[in-house]
């Protein structure tokens, strides 16, 4: 299932404007996740907790939506949380949108 995640503040990448991210976890394989584990752990310097590590959630948003994690670390702060939140929620088996609402329900 692919997952459009329009941002509030364009991504410049390579004099670029990107305006969208549209994630696609179902393409990953497990040599992906694995890839994504290792590294997260060269760029944090410690084997990270998938569930817990913003670092390694970012690098598997980055490959689902086919940017450079440094490219995905430009983005504005609520961007990049949405971005790490839909590859939490892909881990969890849920989809971006349940995520936010158990979110709305916590706040």
């Amino acid at each position: 299932m692919k997952l459009p995640l329009p941002l509030e503040k364009p991504l410049k990448v390579d004099d670029k404007e990107i305006t969208s991210l549209t994630f696609d976890f179902d393409k990953l394989t497990g040599a992906d996740i694995i890839n994504a584990t290792n590294e997260a752990r060269q760029i944090s310097g410690y084997s990270p907790n998938e569930m817990q590590s913003s670092t390694f959630r970012a690098v598997l948003a980055a490959k689902a939506c086919g940017v450079l994690y440094h490219d995905l670390l430009k983005l504005g702060a609520r961007d990049f949380f949405r971005a790490v939140t839909a590859a939490h929620a892909f881990l969890l088996g849920m989809d971006l949108k349940e995520m936010e609402e158990i979110e709305k329900t916590e706040e």
